[in-house]
């Protein structure tokens, strides 16, 4: 060890593979708990506090730190080293996870939790003794892990930015700090952090995350395999969780509004991070999963419960150097306070408690929504956005809900767009009663109306007759995702007529020529008209379809074969695909 490398753990200081001890007091016991549990090193000269107070190393000093691991049961072989810091001797105590569990010493067994050492009362002992051949999941190395073409540096710089480790060593020799790298490679903790693709070693590693339209969950809305490292796992399983579920918007005079989410995020996202942690991986036919119901949101976690288990008071960790890795970048549960934790969340956020449901080999979390929400949105006029409304109506919206009496020259500066564009739009929600004017326009304010309908629809422009695949996705459409469509005949005694064409253009696509371009790629000039010189318009021949939310066009292609990919899209993904267009 070098002087670079001591900086390192100094600056960390204690976990589930060190321990600081300014003298051999008490030092069997972490003897003992290393070597039950997965390594480790006891750093003799530096105390609790990460200060080096130093130890005279001597031949005699040596000999009584051997003596006090021989007289352990079974005894434990040690690796001894030492290093000189600021003119301060240290001895390095190396014990390496045992071969001949349970170890004990006088004062009985005991094991690493986390950054402590931890005594096992008798009925832990017996089942330590009957699991004590079962290495966790989370220590074992995969031979199947090339590590020059499957490690992922990027990931393992951006984790030791998050958990403050300066990178000063090798690659390798952090991962051995982390108790990550062994002899044989890269562990199965290390695998699920930093591989660049962790399913394809531990496939089981996948979070399903569901959305049912029915309580019964019997009709999915949407379904999503995740996966990732388990950091990006729990960031993209709340990100879905924050995409399907509301939140509602109070205004309390204060520059900033104020948000009432519908369930409690922070606790819902502890429970991901236990459920990733507490995950039995050995199991390969299981995923854990969290499905969005119309009235709840459960999470369930495949394991094994430990014997004489009791919620809230047993100690215990699936994958401690999984569980250990969350720690050193602030996420997770300090020893047993998962669900204490979860409670106080609800509390603070007036929701109701999770209800926990601990089965043998299934672990369910289910959170209701929050009673503040559910008063919020009661209430006459709650004021709450949809989410299908064009960004820029949204932003509208959002600046008069934040402040009545804004101009349109404000909105147009805040928007970016021109005060015609925003007079445009103001009339549109005028027209739909979405808001009203109060008073004169000088002095006046705009009030924002009960919650707005959402309308999203599919409109499709034709001439005389329908194509038979087209009118057949639309149906299927509306019936698996109950997305309505509207069918626009333009013709006239079932022939072409140009002034029907050249009134459909000139009031729905020609507005928003501009968002229509950035967000197709394609011009509706050369498109829909022909070029600026053809006066003939090309609307309903060979046909267009549009994606119309309250009364706006968002999206649009036309003729039959960019008709029915369109229409294949949103049957297979529904909501989810037009909100990736759009948005």
């Amino acid at each position: 060890m070098n002087q670079e490398e001591l900086k390192l753990i100094l600056k960390e200081g204690e976990n589930y593979f060190t321990e600081f001890k300014e003298n051999l007091s008490k030092l069997d016991r972490e003897i003992v708990a290393f070597a039950n549990s997965s390594e480790g090193r006891v750093f003799l000269g530096i105390d609790d506090e990460n200060n080096i107070k130093g130890i005279k190393i001597t031949n005699k000093l040596r000999s009584s730190v051997n003596d006090i691991a021989r007289n352990c049961d079974p005894p434990i072989d040690l690796k001894l080293d030492s290093i000189k810091y600021n003119e301060k001797e240290i001895l390095i105590v190396e014990v390496l996870e045992g071969n001949n569990k349970p170890y004990q010493c006088k004062e009985g067994f005991f094991i690493r939790m986390g950054p402590n050492t931890q005594k096992l009362k008798r009925d832990e002992i017996l089942d330590f003794i009957v699991e004590v051949n079962k290495k966790t999941f989370d220590s074992l190395t995969n031979k199947e892990f090339n590590f020059d073409k499957d490690f992922d540096n990027e990931k393992f710089s951006k984790y030791l930015e998050t958990a403050g480790i300066s990178p000063v060593l090798g690659t390798k020799e952090l991962l051995k700090n982390l108790g990550l790298f062994k002899e044989y490679g890269l562990t199965n903790a290390g695998i699920l952090f930093f591989a660049k693709d962790p399913q394809k070693f531990s496939p089981q590693s996948v979070y399903t995350a569901i959305v049912y339209r029915d309580v019964e969950g019997t009709d999915i809305v949407k379904r999503e395999e995740i996966g990732g490292s388990l950091f990006e796992i729990v960031d993209k399983v709340m990100d879905f969780v924050g995409f399907y579920t509301k939140a509602a918007y109070k205004f309390t005079g204060k520059p900033q509004r104020e948000n009432i989410y519908e369930y409690p995020l922070d606790a819902i996202r502890e429970a991901i991070i236990n459920s990733v942690m507490h995950k039995y991986y050995p199991e390969l036919g299981h995923n854990n999963i969290i499905a969005i119901f119309p009235d709840r949101i459960e999470i369930e976690d495949y394991w094994i419960k430990p014997k004489r288990f009791i919620l809230g008071q047993t100690k215990f960790r699936r994958n401690p150097i999984i569980t250990e890795l969350f720690f050193r970048i602030g996420l997770g549960e300090k020893i047993g306070s998962g669900i204490r934790r979860m409670q106080k969340i609800c509390k603070e956020v007036n929701a109701p408690e999770p209800e926990i449901d601990d089965q043998e080999n299934y672990f369910y979390v289910t959170f209701k929504p929050s009673y503040e929400y559910l008063k919020f949105v009661s209430a006459e006029t709650p004021q709450i956005l949809p989410r299908y409304y064009p960004e820029t109506v949204q932003k509208i919206i959002t600046l008069i809900m934040e402040k009545p009496t804004i101009t349109r020259q404000e909105l147009s500066k805040n928007i970016g767009i021109s005060v015609n564009g925003v007079k445009y739009h103001l009339a549109r929600l005028k027209e739909k009663g979405i808001i009203k004017r109060v008073g004169p326009d000088r002095g006046g304010y705009w009030e924002v109306m009960e919650k707005p309908i959402e309308e999203l629809k599919l409109r499709y422009y034709y001439q005389k007759t329908t194509d038979k695949k087209i009118l057949s996705l639309l149906k299927r459409i509306k019936k698996n995702w109950k997305i309505e469509y509207e069918l626009l005949d333009l013709s006239r005694d079932g022939k072409y007529d140009p002034k029907i064409e050249k009134e459909i253009y000139e009031r729905e696509f020609k507005p928003r020529a501009k968002l229509l371009k950035k967000r197709t790629g394609k011009s509706i000039r050369k498109e829909l008209r022909g070029g600026k010189r053809k006066k003939r318009y090309y609307v309903s021949t060979p046909g267009t379809i549009a994606i119309v939310i309250e009364g706006f066009v968002e999206w649009w292609t036309l003729g039959v074969e960019g008709i029915i990919k369109l229409l294949e899209e949103v049957l297979d993904q529904g909501i989810t695909y037009i909100e990736e267009l759009i948005k």
